[in-house]
């Protein structure tokens, strides 16, 4: 980043200004001094700034030289653009606060409301189980690191065990005897039914990973919390920090810098158990990023039509159940949750005069998770298994491809330099693809009604949503 400093303004009385330091301060190259000011941590900008203020009240008193001066600048400038840097911080936590004092008051008005036609002989069973399902959502939540799984196995058979107590006491499915069923039945069955869905996905979830892989896994997700909270962010009109989804970006391009041949590893080189989750967790936070940097290149594009709304809602519905870990799907949700793609296939093969960035974004983001909930339905058949290998290593590199290109549309975000041209990767490449993509295509056996059908169409249509807005950049650059 460059920043531009014009030469400080000198006393009308010139003659009283030593000549030696008039000499100085003429000669500064201040574009060269203040191109790469000392980096200063935003939190600790207001403590910085009273210093500061104080040092150049105690410098008034004396007679600085030039390199005071030019020290100071340095000093001067990169308190202040930590300063500005906080400030954005700040106005993005005001906003996040505001949206989650909101969503608290929403939900507390939603526990509390039913509460008041509540029989008092269930409080005891009501407050037994909202004490179970928060010690699950500990468990769940708690950085998988501080527990060995030996321990959070016997906490959790532990839970179990006071469940299957509480359910003894039921009746045909009711608490109470069949003579008075007290108020409140709702309410109880749901939340027991919730603990026991914790249960599953924790039970589900751990086994499958490695201790070694624990911490990366903990930074993938707690990346990806962030990522959705500020999808949802931009969704409501409210804006983001870039800075604050560049720091997410590095994070997970770190991850991803430490894989071998596409695998995580363990200190000894080996492959550990729980590639699949972290590989998971990793798409889905490229995926966000992608959607996140459509928003933040085009914001005059964000208007919200009916159709890109129903757009909007059907991918997230497929990301809430292709990433649920303990809620299957049935043919008949698969087939409703589906049944927008056909639009979102025809908004990606459209020219670059037709459909705006963000609503391919999306629709490239619904048709992924919608093959996600196929691979959930039915396996592969061996017939279709070698189709599947080719579309998935040319997905691969679609999206290595992808994520180079917005690394450097944030940097532009960044710096401000929207006119900055993208460092585009050879046409020759993208056109290869094409024709690697189309050759694929092909080849996919023709044989009616194979199982895994669904998973190869959404293979082939997510290829062409990523591989086509590519190379409309490419044509819309030159």
């Amino acid at each position: 980043m460059t920043f531009t400093a014009t030469i400080p303004q000198l006393p009308a009385d010139a003659e009283r200004v030593p000549l030696d330091l008039l000499v100085g301060l003429l000669s500064i190259d201040w574009d060269h001094s203040l191109e790469k000011p000392p980096r200063v941590n935003p939190k600790e900008s207001n403590k910085m700034l009273q210093h500061l203020a104080q040092e150049l009240n105690q410098m008034k008193k004396k007679e600085p030289n030039v390199h005071e001066i030019q020290e100071f600048a340095r000093k001067t400038w990169s308190i202040n653009a930590a300063a500005e840097k906080r400030l954005h911080q700040l106005e993005f936590e005001k906003k996040q606060i505001e949206r989650n004092r909101d969503r608290v008051w929403k939900q507390f008005d939603q526990i509390l409301l039913p509460l008041w036609g509540f029989d008092e002989s269930l409080m005891p069973v009501h407050d037994q189980l909202a004490s179970i399902y928060k010690q699950l959502v500990e468990i769940r939540d708690a950085p998988l690191s501080t527990m060995k799984i030996q321990d959070r196995e016997a906490k959790i058979l532990n839970l179990q065990k006071q469940l299957h107590e509480i359910e003894s006491k039921t009746e045909n499915g009711k608490f109470g005897d069949a003579k008075q069923v007290p108020r409140g039945q709702a309410m109880c069955m749901s939340l027991l039914n919730r603990c026991y869905k914790l249960v599953h996905e924790i039970v589900v979830e751990l086994p499958e990973l490695d201790d070694s892989l624990l911490q990366t896994y903990i930074k993938l997700k707690e990346a990806n919390v962030q990522l959705r909270s500020m999808l949802e962010m931009v969704y409501d009109g409210i804006d983001i920090f870039p800075l604050h989804l560049r720091e997410i970006q590095d994070q997970v391009n770190a991850i991803e810098s430490t894989l071998k041949d596409g695998k995580f590893t363990d200190e000894q080189g080996n492959v550990p158990q729980g590639q699949a989750m972290l590989h998971e967790q990793l798409e889905q936070a490229y995926d966000s990023i992608h959607l996140l940097l459509e928003y933040q290149e085009q914001p005059g594009e964000q208007e919200w039509s009916k159709d890109m709304r129903e757009l909007v809602q059907a991918r997230n519905n497929l990301w809430a159940l292709a990433t649920d870990t303990f809620s299957a799907v049935s043919e008949t949700a698969y087939e409703a949750l589906i049944a927008p793609l056909n639009t979102s296939v025809d908004i990606v093969k459209s020219t670059v005069k037709k459909g705006n960035r963000l609503a391919k974004g999306y629709a490239a983001s619904a048709i992924s998770y919608a093959r996600k909930l196929a691979l959930s339905l039915e396996e592969v058949d061996p017939l279709l298994q070698p189709s599947q290998k080719e579309l998935e290593l040319i997905l691969q590199r679609l999206y290595a491809i992808r994520n180079l290109r917005n690394r450097q549309v944030l940097v532009k975000i960044i710096n401000e330099t929207p006119n900055d041209p993208i460092v585009y990767e050879d046409a020759v490449l993208l056109n290869g693809l094409y024709d690697e993509l189309k050759q694929a295509e092909k080849e996919i056996p023709k044989v009616i009604e194979l199982p895994g059908e669904r998973v190869i169409k959404h293979l082939v249509d997510e290829c062409y949503a990523v591989l086509l807005p590519m190379m409309d950049d490419h044509i819309s650059a030159h």
